[in-house]
């Protein structure tokens, strides 16, 4: 009995194995359809694994970037209001 040839042979050999397996398998076929599912959800996600990612960092370097822009705009929108108000005040006080 040597290497098989074909597809054909190789279908026959594995055919043989699981008819010969199946009263041991029957019993657990539950525990090996969550298995599988589980593999096969394991690839899924690993093949997933780096949109998530992208889209954290992206979501991040945008807020960080954002937050960059108001709080410049705001300390220099107050900066200004108080120079405004100090600068009158003053003029108030000094007339």
């Amino acid at each position: 009995m040597g290497r098989p040839q074909d597809l054909r042979e190789s279908a026959t050999g594995l055919k043989r194995t699981l008819v010969h397996l199946a009263p041991y398998l029957r019993p657990e076929r539950r525990l090996i359809a969550g298995s599988l599912m589980a593999l096969l959800m394991e690839v899924a996600f690993r093949l997933l694994e780096p949109w998530p990612l992208k889209v954290v960092f992206d979501v991040s370097s945008r807020l960080r970037r954002d937050q960059w822009t108001l709080t410049c705009g705001s300390n220099t929108t107050q900066r200004a209001t108080r120079g405004r108000h100090t600068f009158a005040g003053r003029s108030a006080q000094n007339t």
